[in-house]
């Protein structure tokens, strides 16, 4: 499979670093230059509807990191429906654990399979309500490895493998810029791609890495009408997610309904 690495053209010491694991282990890549987002949106989205993202993210603006990293994934997922082929994305803050390389070859067929197969691990800082379901389900084990459904996908898009039905799906999905691309990712009823993880994972955040090149996001609101209108907006998204799930299962289960690409 071909391996993006996302990098901004100036991030030489990441850029190093990742080339010598890939040699390490023997993958073959190439570098994705990395949309800054300076130069505004008007390139890859349609528009930004703001009041969407103030209530995925409490702000009203996205950062120009934020715009770039979305365009940077979005880019590469039109590569992969331009080509039909299956892409492998990584940022550069990356980690490769054993067993990459030796799963570089499998990956292709499991992508052919489940389109999305996320590559790092499926845990996260969960809410409280949402402790109340497991987050992922087991759908596949085999030769110690498994692939799991992804019920409460967690945030980060460091690496994953995406088939070209998935990423058109996503790609149509994303004309216009309502949260941050993780979070785009998260709210699998909009896009209607579901995705899944692989365990153990192959690929884990480099504990060298620095700081973030998106920027800063912590001016947040806490206008109290808009942290209870961000509130009702989760919930009602939980609700949308618990329906997509149910379908998701009944595919699963029926092997007429199951479908390879989105």
């Amino acid at each position: 499979m071909k391996i993006y690495v996302i990098s901004l053209r100036t991030a030489q010491a990441r850029r190093a670093e990742a080339s010598r694991q890939m040699a390490e282990c023997g993958a073959e890549f190439e570098f994705f230059d990395a949309v800054e987002g300076t130069a505004g949106h008007a390139e890859f989205f349609t528009r930004i509807d703001r009041r969407r993202f103030q209530l995925n993210t409490l702000r009203r603006d996205p950062a120009p990191g934020e715009i770039g990293c979305y365009a940077s994934h979005l880019s590469l997922w039109k590569w992969a429906v331009r080509h039909d082929r299956p892409l492998v994305i990584l940022e550069d803050d990356f980690q490769l654990e054993p067993g990459f390389s030796r799963m570089l070859g499998e990956l292709e067929p499991l992508v052919g399979e489940f389109g999305f197969v996320r590559l790092q691990s499926m845990h996260g800082p969960r809410a409280v309500l949402k402790r109340l379901r497991p987050p992922a389900h087991e759908v596949r084990r085999r030769n110690g490895r498994s692939v799991h459904y992804l019920s409460d996908p967690p945030l980060y898009t460091l690496a994953y493998a995406i088939g070209p039905g998935a990423a058109l799906a996503l790609s149509r999905a994303s004309t216009t810029l309502f949260a941050p691309v993780d979070k785009f990712l998260q709210q699998t009823w909009i896009h209607r791609v579901p995705l899944f993880a692989l365990s153990p994972p192959i690929v884990s955040m480099s504990p060298r890495t620095g700081h973030s090149t998106i920027g800063d996001r912590t001016r947040k609101s806490r206008n109290p009408a808009v942290m209870l209108q961000r509130a009702c907006h989760k919930a009602a998204g939980e609700f949308r997610r618990l329906g997509f799930d149910r379908q998701q299962a009944a595919r699963r289960s029926d092997p007429a309904r199951k479908r390879v690409r989105p």
